[in-house]
């Protein structure tokens, strides 16, 4: 809860339950751009940061994230607010809603 911001640096990931919860917490993140994940959950420059598969690249996002004190704070905003789209009301709608499709 006191950290200013997640980095994942992966080169696989699916759906990154530590990038939502971090978001929930109003923690932006910096992340590879991985196949299938992370750019499903961040909104490139507004709830995070997405970088190429690079430590070079990944380094300039998390520099950016760390010399940005005002729009990294914003971000921390609005990932929290991205992040209920995940809350348990919300998902066990969309469940309800693909068993009864199949019905």
């Amino acid at each position: 809860m006191q950290s200013q911001f997640l980095v994942l640096s992966s080169d696989c990931e699916g759906f990154s339950l530590v990038l939502a919860e971090a978001m929930a917490c109003g923690i932006p993140v910096v992340s590879t751009d991985c196949p299938f994940g992370p750019s499903e959950i961040i909104d490139d420059g507004t709830t995070g940061l997405l970088s190429k598969m690079d430590v070079n690249y990944l380094a300039e996002k998390m520099e950016w994230m760390i010399t940005h004190e005002k729009e990294r704070k914003q971000m921390g905003e609005k990932a929290h607010a991205a992040a209920a789209k995940y809350k348990k009301g919300v998902i066990m709608k969309q469940w309800e809603q693909a068993y009864l499709s199949v019905l």
